[in-house]
């Protein structure tokens, strides 16, 4: 125990969340505060408010919800909160760990594409298709759930394997795949996109060429045809 350590009473942003989780559970609880967290970030994820609170007096955690008691954590669900599909994946009870290498785990959370075998380095528990299963790092680290298109057995002999085959199957599609503790910022995209959408087609229909071949190069877009040749408007060789 850290005798300087300090009580977190809030806690906003669970990627920024720097806490010693080596202590063990006791015996009579079901985890230590690793357990906790991932608890926490599972629930957050999903959109809910979540408190770690000393089980002797649960008749306070409205009160820590209000704000109005500084005990226990209360962690704050993340912003853009995974829904539907992805938020119900999250609820199924997991039956195994696929275990991924550094590359293979960038791809899957930075840049969310599917998970093939080639990444895979350790597969853990006994899963059929289609049940739920936990993603960690190299380190055993959880950072996302998904549906597993394989079973552990046939899993156990393909992982870290590169097949021929071109119509190879994911072995979790990224549709089927939820990180923990990360926004969904597809909400967000959507309505930039359709912002964009609304005003290029406001400058084309005024015949603003000129602004019009400035936003598509904004957006890495092509050249508008005829509008940076002297041909707009109607203007010809």
């Amino acid at each position: 125990t850290n005798p300087d350590a300090k009580p977190i009473y809030e806690v906003h942003d669970m990627t920024a969340v720097d806490a010693d989780t080596t202590t063990q559970g006791t015996q009579w609880g079901t985890g230590g505060m690793e357990t906790k967290l991932t608890a926490a970030r599972i629930a957050t994820a999903a959109g809910t408010t979540m408190v770690i609170l000393n089980s002797n007096a649960p008749e306070l955690i409205a009160d820590v919800l209000k704000g109005h008691e500084k005990i226990g954590t209360k962690f704050y669900p993340i912003k853009n909160a995974v829904k539907g599909r992805k938020r119900w994946i999250l609820s199924v009870p997991v039956r195994g760990q696929v275990w991924m290498d550094a590359k293979a785990v960038k791809s899957v959370k930075d840049k969310h594409k599917s998970l093939f075998c080639p990444g895979i380095t350790k597969v853990v528990g006994n899963f059929q298709v289609q049940d739920a299963v936990q993603l960690c790092d190299e380190t055993g680290a959880e950072f996302a759930r998904g549906l597993i298109n394989f079973t552990s057995d046939e899993l156990k002999v393909v992982k870290g394997k590169m097949w021929n085959k071109v119509d190879i199957e994911e072995v979790l599609h990224r549709d089927n795949i939820t990180l923990i503790g990360e926004p969904d910022h597809e909400p967000e995209q959507r309505e930039t996109i359709v912002g964009q959408l609304i005003w290029l087609e406001k400058l084309a229909a005024d015949g603003d060429a000129e602004m019009l071949q400035q936003q598509l190069e904004d957006l890495g877009g092509d050249d508008v045809p005829g509008s940076a040749s002297g041909t707009a408007g109607g203007a010809g060789p």
